[in-house]
């Protein structure tokens, strides 16, 4: 079964989560762009989830 674009979205946000904990060598913004992809991260795993497009 192939991801649909939901599910692909949510492991590229996931990744840039994790980069930004992991390098810190460019501080614009990030507290408030780390922010807003946890943000994204839980509206697209719950869109998953629930299979709502």
């Amino acid at each position: 079964m192939k991801p649909d674009r939901d599910a692909k979205r949510l492991v590229q946000i996931r990744d840039r989560i994790e980069a930004l904990s992991v390098v810190d060598n460019d501080n614009f913004n990030l507290p408030a762009r780390y922010r807003a992809l946890v943000k994204l991260e839980t509206i697209l795993s719950q869109r998953v989830a629930t299979g709502v497009r």
